[in-house]
């Protein structure tokens, strides 16, 4: 939640078209996003209510969700980024040799 004032300065400066972090890596709309000024309860409310009582809704989500964890996800980030970390490391002290 922002402020009125805070959402009036911050909205013209937003280029982006999805917030969350999922639906920027599907690059579409999986959850429902409220950038807002007041507090959207109800319209939050709703959309739960839709995956949690229309069953295919919520298969529909589930299945979209998989498949961009079996596109996005895979395992050994840490190891991916330690081995980054050191070949930077190397090329740097590399130039400064």
């Amino acid at each position: 939640r922002l402020s009125t004032l805070m959402g009036a300065f911050l909205k013209p400066l937003v280029k982006t078209k999805y917030i969350t972090l999922v639906n920027l890596l599907a690059d579409k709309l999986l959850y429902p996003e409220h950038p807002c000024i007041t507090c959207p309860s109800e319209i939050v409310s709703q959309e739960i209510l839709h995956w949690l009582n229309d069953e295919q809704a919520f298969a529909s989500l589930q299945s979209e969700l998989i498949a961009l964890r079996d596109l996005c996800a895979s395992p050994g980030a840490c190891d991916r980024a330690a081995q980054r970390i050191v070949d930077a490391l190397t090329v740097a002290r590399s130039r400064a040799a």
